[in-house]
């Protein structure tokens, strides 16, 4: 018997290369086998790290219930709650860094623990050192400190009873105790409220075990506040790097062990206990396809369109189905600002000057095109456009062709052509339009990402909805015949597309195949919408050739009997009849019928200078349907936020 490697029948999410270098990084399947859903009526809790407030903000828009014992005042407007720690997680603990902060917290609940000391001052105001960044102007004693803790602890207590599953978001090991009562803060003293005493307050740095038994006492101790009654946990590790450290290492080093620490534990506790699962939002974001563009310029803030891929993730692997379709958008920056009181530590920074975000006039705005030939002359179209207009600072560009292949239209084909030398594209294997997500993204991500995630995505042409679909879908039709010049033969009539007089005279086998074409059209367009990330999507038709191209193809008897005006109102009423949602609703844009003449071919004026075989018109031909997509991208910037989240 031969032996046989036991990788030999591994799935592709097995393998780097399949798993990773070939999969698309914004819809990485596989990565997630969910333990459990998340129903409706589940009672969800959520603390950690600052990355955790991504969460409980996707499950409230999704209309989960997410317990909030400590809502907001009615008083206070909703641009505010941020500030003051409401609506960010289901009670005001703000930020829970470490586990230990966590077993602490649920020790005071418990009663097994009773907590001194944690009343710091700053300007005669008083603070609450286990959740500083609550209360930004501080309370007026330290009385006042604990009868407000008090208070809250009641409301925590509560949210631990109640809750059903309970979303953790493990962020840092790193740690400032207090050395006499050993009580552990979420910040270090003198960063937000009170004064760092090196006798007082000391560094800690959580290590692997540590964690592990922090969290497997805090289950213990929540289990005698719950009596008993059973919960789910989804644990998840922020993919955010330390903004400083303090172990004397340097800050990359100290965020790797960090990370591979967090990582670790939770993976022990999701391999080992049933009712524990693990969502990796951290391996999401550090993906090594995403070429570091995950994150804003600090390499810190993840990107709010990043934080939409993560949620997508989330939702299709825990959330009902009919949450989990519906769509994941970035939030504006002013409406939902995560608190983040680790990001203070980079104001003591002395050595380098802070790097300021950068405002959204700074970030170029990111345009995908791909076409198949006609993408030369809307290029030239495009960029004419954009030239006299302020966008042309705030947009970049870029193309890539396509080729649409005739005989197989369900499929394409990168291709390499001579007008587009500067795109480094080579040929490559026939692919599905269904598959065009991965493979496109998987190509471009080595070419362009690093700018950013597109928000407009152009499609030119390459669906076959332009009018020379009767050269390769009539019956009898030889398209790939070509002459002793490499080029197509000329008098395509001869080789068996009709003259006829009306519409009845189709072809009825010419109707099916070109009814067959838009059908599997509007099932890929609908797929590429569902499944790009991209904000805006855009589809343009690919024009008819001109009357002088025409004739050489075609011949002069077929141009002369307007047989061509017939045939592009049939085949505008079967596109009308299948695609008009998309068309309606700005999708799809159809060339103006005005540029066409009476015998139905493109009028002389756009295909002044070129020669008379090339069925490609002049790019202002594109002038009426580039002109409101302009408009509406020059609108769309005006209102975007500045891109990134903490």
């Amino acid at each position: 018997m031969s032996a046989q490697s036991p990788y030999v029948d591994l799935p592709k999410q097995a393998f780097w290369k399949s798993g990773v270098v070939q999969e698309n990084p914004f819809h990485v399947q596989e990565i997630i086998q969910p333990k459990f859903k998340v129903e409706k009526q589940t009672k969800i809790a959520t603390a950690g790290s600052c990355f955790a407030q991504h969460i409980t903000a996707h499950l409230k828009r999704h209309g989960l219930q997410v317990l909030d014992a400590e809502p907001a005042p009615s008083t206070l407007a909703a641009d505010q709650h941020t500030k003051y720690g409401y609506s960010i997680y289901s009670a005001r603990y703000g930020n829970i860094y470490t586990v230990r902060q966590l077993l602490q917290l649920c020790q005071e609940i418990s009663g097994e623990r009773e907590l001194a000391r944690f009343a710091w001052q700053k300007n005669g105001r008083f603070f609450d050192a286990l959740r500083p960044g609550v209360e930004p102007d501080g309370y007026a004693s330290a009385e006042e400190v604990i009868s407000k803790r008090q208070s809250h602890l009641s409301k925590v207590k509560s949210v631990f009873e109640d809750m059903d599953l309970f979303i953790f978001t493990l962020g840092l090991t790193e740690a400032w105790i207090d050395q006499q009562t050993q009580t552990v803060f979420p910040t270090a003293p003198g960063t937000i409220a009170g004064n760092f005493n090196p006798d007082q307050y000391s560094f800690k740095n959580f290590q692997f075990i540590e964690i592990l038994a922090d969290f497997n006492k805090f289950q213990q101790e929540l289990q005698k506040i719950r009596r008993g009654r059973p919960l789910k946990i989804l644990l998840t590790v922020s993919p955010v790097p330390l903004t400083a450290t303090a172990s004397g290492k340097h800050v990359l080093v100290s965020t790797t062990y960090s990370k591979a620490i967090l990582r670790a534990v939770a993976g022990q506790l999701s391999d080992n206990q049933p009712h524990i699962d693990y969502f990796p939002s951290y391996e999401i974001v550090n993906n090594p396809r995403l070429h570091s563009i995950a994150f804003a310029d600090n390499l810190r803030t993840v990107r709010s369109e990043v934080v939409s891929i993560v949620m997508q993730h989330f939702s299709k692997a825990y959330l009902p189905q009919e949450s989990a379709n519906k769509p994941e958008t970035p939030l504006k920056q002013q409406a939902f600002n995560p608190q983040c009181e680790e990001m203070l530590l980079e104001t003591f920074s002395n050595k380098t000057q802070i790097k300021q975000e950068p405002s959204k006039s700074t970030r170029p705005t990111i345009i995908q095109v791909i076409g198949n030939s006609f993408l030369n002359p809307f290029k030239a179209c495009l960029e004419q456009q954009l030239s006299s207009t302020s966008l042309q600072s705030k947009v970049a560009v870029n193309y890539f062709p396509v080729s649409w292949m005739t005989e197989k239209w369900h499929q394409i084909s990168w291709v390499w052509l001579t007008d587009y030398d500067d795109y480094p594209i080579k040929w490559g294997q026939p692919i599905t339009v269904k598959d065009l997500l991965k493979e496109h993204q998987h190509r471009l991500a080595n070419i362009n990402y690093q700018q950013g995630i597109p928000e407009a995505m152009c499609f030119v042409g390459i669906f076959g909805l332009n009018r020379t679909a009767i050269m390769d879908l009539h019956p009898n039709q030889k398209p790939n015949q070509l002459d002793d010049h490499g080029r197509y033969i000329k008098h395509f009539r001869a080789n068996g597309i009709p003259i006829i007089e009306k519409e009845s005279q189709c072809n009825p086998a010419f109707i099916e195949r070109l009814t067959t074409r838009i059908k599997a059209c509007k099932f890929h367009i609908e797929q590429i919408l569902s499944a790009f990330d991209a904000k805006q999507i855009r589809i343009f038709d690919g024009p008819l050739m001109s009357e002088t191209c025409g004739r050489y193809w075609m011949g002069d008897d077929y141009v002369d009997s307007g047989t061509q005006a017939i045939y592009n109102q049939i085949i505008s009423n079967i596109i009308n009849e299948h695609l008009s949602e998309h068309i309606n609703d700005g999708i799809i844009t159809l060339v103006d019928s005005s540029h066409y003449a009476n015998n139905g071919f493109t009028k002389a004026a756009f295909s002044k200078g070129r020669p008379e075989d090339d069925m490609h018109p002049q790019g202002t031909i594109y002038n009426t349907v580039i002109n409101p997509f302009i408009n509406h991208l020059n609108h769309h910037i005006s209102t975007l936020p500045i891109q990134g989240s903490h």
